[in-house]
């Protein structure tokens, strides 16, 4: 213990002595063909440097931060840059080989560090926020952010102990197309936009058993209901029109649903030991629905009664708690794909909340 904490406090004391000692960093380009002509700019603490050009070097002279840490940027031209850390060696004078490749920033450490003192390493910085992906085929650009909320520590609790719970969710769904087909001497435009909203309310009650030796059984009873509803709109012109009195063809969709949700589950196995229970579990399912949907000249209610489930499945009631029951969240997506060549124009945009209390 007391070679462990001199250990520490001369890591530590080694680092402050180092803070605000000035290095010196040697940057070579060596001469290559390919990207020649593209000049190398170097940053540091987020300021331009040097703009290091093919066959040249270049020196930066500077403070070292509080953590010891150097941070370089790299950039070649548009292309996102390239980050590179340096750590403090014995005389804070640094050789690094830097040159493009391929349209990449490669860079080779040529520093004396000692025996068991990390070189510096490379990472390619990220150009998007995160949380948004681009599709390299379609352009398709989408965008998620989800957030955990407070009450996900009451749907823990619930999943290691068991016992009531209600679980609540809200979402809500906007979808806009617009499509554009050109044929000889005519256009076609669609657009079609649209939105709605689901509710789902459920009530948990799981019942864990105590920790003991043998056959050990649990049970869970899930009730609930849903609700949701969806208007969508479509409109198709033609120019030129076909006739003076044409008129744009107008169409639209209104639905209307209830979802019921009842479950019971029998659960039978043994504890292997005091925190890993292994069994099977019996899940008798039933969800009925009612389906209404009205448009122009058209409405239709359906229901079904006919949603009835068995299910045996190799599980503990933690497994289960976690399946039922997902995570309490915030969730925000975006989905845009632009309109190439023959593909339509289309945009969703969510939002979906789940919470416990």
């Amino acid at each position: 213990m007391k070679k462990l904490v001199l250990g520490i406090v001369a890591v530590s004391v080694s680092f402050v002595s180092f803070s605000q000692q000035p290095f010196n960093i040697k940057v070579t380009r060596p001469g290559n063909f390919l990207g020649g002509a593209t000049p190398l700019i170097l940053y540091y603490q987020g300021e331009e440097k040097a703009r290091i050009k093919n066959k040249s070097e270049f020196t930066l002279s500077e403070s070292l931060p509080d953590n010891g840490i150097i941070e370089l940027k790299f950039r070649n031209g548009f292309r996102r840059p390239t980050k590179y850390f340096l750590y403090p060696n014995t005389t804070l004078n640094y050789d690094l080989q830097a040159k493009i490749s391929m349209g990449s920033v490669k860079i080779k450490d040529l520093s004396v560090y000692p025996l068991g003192v990390s070189t510096g390493y490379a990472l390619q910085q990220k150009t998007l926020p995160d949380g948004v992906s681009v599709n390299k085929k379609n352009l398709a650009i989408s965008y998620l952010n989800e957030k955990t909320l407070s009450s996900e520590e009451i749907r823990k609790q619930w999943a290691r102990q068991g016992g009531k719970m209600i679980g609540r969710s809200l979402s809500y769904l906007f979808t806009y197309a617009r499509s554009v087909v050109k044929t000889t001497g005519l256009t076609s435009t669609t657009t079609i936009a649209g939105g709605g909203w689901t509710y789902v309310q459920n009530y948990y009650n799981l019942k864990i058993p105590e920790y003991k030796t043998g056959i050990a059984s649990w049970s869970s009873f899930v009730y609930g209901l849903g609700v949701s509803a969806n208007l969508h709109m479509s409109g198709t012109t033609l120019d030129p029109p076909p006739a003076k009195d044409y008129e744009t063809v107008v169409g639209g969709s209104f639905v209307f649903m209830i979802n019921g949700n009842f479950g019971y589950t029998l659960g039978l196995g043994k504890f292997k030991t005091e925190a890993n229970y292994k069994g099977l579990a019996l899940e008798l399912t039933y969800k009925p629905s009612i389906i209404s949907t009205a448009a122009e000249g058209y409405s239709d209610t359906q229901l079904n009664l006919k949603g009835f489930g068995i299910d045996i499945t190799r599980s503990s009631f933690s497994a289960y708690a976690n399946r039922i029951a997902p995570k309490a969240k915030s969730k925000f997506s975006v989905f845009l794909l632009p309109p190439i060549k023959d593909t339509p124009l289309m945009i969703y945009v969510g939002y979906g909340l789940i919470w416990y209390r």
